[in-house]
Parts: C-alpha cells; sequence; structure tokens
C-alpha cells in the first residue's frame, strides 16, 4: 500500500461519514483485517474516541449490550453480524451512523435498523483499493446500491474485452485511482494479473480487477451482484450463487443465508442455507417457490438447510468452509407410503417414478427428498404437457406443491374453478405457458448434453 492511499481514504471517510470529535467510534474487527486500518486512522484524525470490542462482545446480546453502554456513535459491522443482533429499536438511541460493510447488505436490515437520526452506510471496496472504494447512503423500502466512487476513486463496470457495460447490464467491477496499491509484495506475477492498464484513466494508469459482479442502475448508482468467482457449474449449467444468496437473505422472515453446491459428478445438489429469524422462517416449500418466481429453476435449491446460525471466520463474514454438509440421511417418505388413488395422482405419481427410476410413489412423497432436482422437475412438466398441451400448470407450481397429493389436488381444483385455459384468449395465460414450455424444452435439451 502506499500513504497516499491511506491519506485519501481518510479524508474520504470523514467527508462521507461525517465523523467529529465528538463521536465515539467501535472497533469491531481484528486488526488483521483491512477496515481496522480505516476505524484506527480517520478516528484520530478526527479527534473522536476509540472503543475495542473484545472477543466475547462481538455477537448478540453481547455486543448490543457494548453498544448501548458504550454510547456508541459510528460503528461498522459485517451484515451478518448486524442481523443477529436482537431487537434494536429505541435501544441505541446514541448510534447516528451504522456503517454496513465486507458483505452483501440484506434489505431486511435497512428496514430493521433505521431510526430517525441514524444513517445507514454501505461500504464497498477490497484491501487492494485500500478498504473503501464507494458508499452508499440506504433507505428502507429500495433496492440496496454500494453507491458511487468515494473522492479520488474512480469505478467502472467493464465486460471480458474491457469495454464499459449500458446500465443495467452485468459485468465486473474495476477499482482505479488514488486508493490503488502497488500490488502484491514478491508476487509479481499475481500482480500483472490483478492490477492491469486503466483505458480510461490518464497515460500510465492502472485500475485492479475486482472479481466481482455489478451493474450500475439508471439513476448511477453501482449495485453488487455477487463474486465472480462463485459461479459454478450445476449439470452443465451456470449457477450464479450470489444471485440466489441474495434472493434467499431478502426473503420475509430470513436472517441470514447462503449457497453452495454439495456432492459431486451426477450427485452434485445446490443446497441453501438458513438462519431463520425467531417465530417467522418461510418453510421450504415457500422458500422455493419465492425463488421458482425470481430464478431460472436449475437455480433453485433442492435442499434447504435450516439452522441456528452461520458459521464467521475472524472478520465476522461468513466462513464458506465451515459450511455443513448436507444431512446424508434425508426421509424419503415425510409420512407412511399411501397409493394414489384418484386418475390425476396414478397419473402423476407414474410420472414421479419413472423420470425419478423408482418402483413406486406414494402421494405424500416429496419430490426432492425422493433425489428429485430442479432439472427433473422441469422433466416432469414437459412429460406432463406432452400428455396434456393444455395442463394449467408452471413450474413455480411444482415448487410450490412437491407432493403428489399437493399438485393433484391444485390440478382437480383449478379444472374444476374453469381457470382460463391455453388456447383461449388470455394472452397472458398463454404467453406465460409459452415460455415455460420453452424454458422445459430448453432444460431437456440441456440434461441432453448441449448446455446453453
Amino acid at each position: 500500500m502506499e500513504q497516499r492511499a491511506l491519506t485519501n481514504l481518510v479524508t474520504a471517510v470523514r467527508g462521507d461519514f461525517v465523523v467529529t470529535a465528538g463521536d465515539r467510534v467501535l472497533q469491531f474487527v481484528s486488526f488483521g483485517f483491512d477496515v481496522a486500518v480505516s476505524d484506527l486512522f480517520f478516528t484520530w484524525v478526527a479527534g473522536a474516541e476509540l472503543h475495542i470490542a473484545q472477543e466475547d462482545e462481538r455477537l448478540g446480546e453481547a455486543l448490543l449490550t457494548r453498544l448501548r453502554d458504550s454510547r456508541i456513535s459510528y460503528a461498522l459491522l459485517p451484515p451478518s453480524v448486524v442481523m443477529l443482533l436482537p431487537e434494536v429499536s429505541g435501544r441505541l438511541p446514541e448510534l447516528t451512523t451504522l456503517v454496513v460493510g465486507g458483505e452483501a447488505c440484506p434489505p431486511e436490515l435497512v428496514t430493521r435498523l433505521s431510526e430517525p437520526g441514524r444513517r445507514i452506510i454501505n461500504a464497498y471496496g477490497p484491501s487492494e483499493a485500500t478498504v473503501y472504494s464507494t458508499t452508499a447512503e440506504l433507505h428502507p423500502g429500495v433496492p440496496v446500491p454500494i453507491g458511487r466512487p468515494v473522492p479520488g476513486a474512480r469505478v467502472y463496470v467493464l465486460d471480458n474485452a474491457l469495454r464499459t457495460v449500458p446500465a443495467g447490464a452485468t459485468g465486473e467491477i474495476y477499482i482505479a485511482g488514488a486508493p490503488l496499491a502497488r500490488g502484491y509484495l514478491g508476487q509479481p506475477a499475481l500482480t500483472a494479473e490483478r492490477f492491469v492498464p486503466d483505458p480510461y484513466g490518464p497515460p500510465g494508469a492502472r485500475m485492479y480487477r475486482s472479481g466481482d459482479l455489478g451493474r450500475i442502475d439508471a439513476r448511477g448508482e453501482l449495485h453488487y451482484l455477487g463474486r465472480g468467482d462463485t459461479q459454478v457449474k450445476l449439470r452443465g449449467l451456470r449457477v450464479e450463487l450470489g444471485e440466489v444468496e441474495t434472493l434467499l437473505a431478502a426473503a420475509p422472515g430470513i436472517a441470514l443465508a447462503a449457497a453452495a453446491v454439495r456432492g459431486s459428478g451426477p450427485e452434485q445438489r445446490l443446497v441453501a442455507y438458513v438462519v431463520p429469524r425467531p417465530g417467522a422462517g418461510p418453510t421450504e416449500a415457500e422458500l422455493r417457490a419465492r425463488l421458482a418466481e425470481r430464478l431460472p429453476g436449475y437455480m433453485v435449491p433442492e435442499i434447504f438447510e435450516y439452522l441456528d446460525e452461520l458459521p464467521f471466520n475472524r472478520s465476522g463474514k461468513i466462513d464458506r468452509a465451515l459450511l455443513p454438509e448436507p444431512g446424508t440421511v434425508r426421509q424419503p417418505q415425510a409420512l407412511p407410503y399411501a397409493a394414489p388413488v384418484t386418475g390425476t395422482e396414478q397419473r402423476l405419481a407414474g410420472t414421479w417414478a419413472r423420470l425419478l427410476t423408482l418402483d413406486r410413489v406414494g402421494i405424500h412423497d416429496n419430490f426432492f427428498d425422493l433425489g428429485g432436482n430442479s432439472v427433473r422437475l422441469m422433466g416432469v412438466l414437459a412429460a406432463l404437457r406432452e400428455q396434456d398441451p393444455d395442463i394449467p400448470l408452471t413450474l413455480v407450481d411444482l415448487f410450490r406443491r412437491p407432493t403428489v397429493a399437493a399438485l393433484a389436488a391444485h390440478l382437480d381444483q383449478t379444472a374444476s374453478a374453469g381457470q382460463p385455459q391455453p388456447g383461449t384468449d388470455d394472452d397472458t395465460t398463454r404467453g406465460g405457458l409459452r415460455r415455460e414450455r420453452q424454458r422445459a424444452a430448453a432444460a431437456l435439451r440441456n440434461r441432453k448434453g448441449t448446455p446453453r
């Protein structure tokens, strides 16, 4: 690093966060973490008080007590730590500035922590760009950006050819300007790979390729979309884990969330790890349905693990290496076997058994517990539409009703209610079903070895 980068950081932070001599700043993170540099120096330069959190004061009620008893007015905390605080409404009247950073900030955090007289600021930046590169002031009920460049920094969103992408398009975040480090000590090859010439800066300028994905909205605000290296392949299809995690964390009743691919070869499955808020957690079916409405089917997790907490490292971030393996013994039948009775149940059970290569399927069996996944679910949809092209069924219906009994009841009820069928004048229904057919067909093509 260079001293001028630290000077730029301190000046930028004091201006954006408005730290004064009357503030009481909490030093939360370990001194081995880059954010500590920011907390230390801008506190000293402002003449404010620095309060150092002890190891046993960094989670839950203990952290809340420290914030209250030390009358902390400014704190920078990882979002996952903030989400684990107990009810804070009215309990921290002197906390006027809360900065969150190091992880994606869920919208629920802003709703929970917003109070009159308190600013919530989202700070983004890698160590290679001296802690903070962008900041944004957050407000309840609106999307959560990471904002605009701090003074002295330049931030670009570029494609693979280093061209700027249009507003709303996804690209990789590059950072240039005063915050940039010299490089990696004793690692010239890695330095050359990550610190590249800046085609948009002055002659000789460099920029850092962050590996983070982002987009710029119509207002010019930068949004973080996850790590480029959290992009994984699952059954030949590209899955953005960051996108899955963002939607999970935004679900009502979810405090924290993470996603990972577990298993190998044909046994690979997408696993969601969620920490529900006390008494408010959505069911597995509700989460599946919510994600199915917003993501392609192959990006909807097949397994949902409900945890009391996620593992954290010393910097307060989620430690993905310590996420537990999903249960090795999953119960294939939540209830005793019950044979299909109605014609609809028999047709569904027969289709499931054929696609999952099972001898029999009971009406209470859960499709995913039987070894099903999102691609096979698309196969179910395609098979049912092959039997009845006008069947009033969407992929979201299947995610929402993963048992034969629930899906059969839905189909029978829909049929008896005389819902609009494809081929009528209902353009919305016709268009929606056509899109679902296209998705199902694409999934089948991918299963045959022609990934899109």
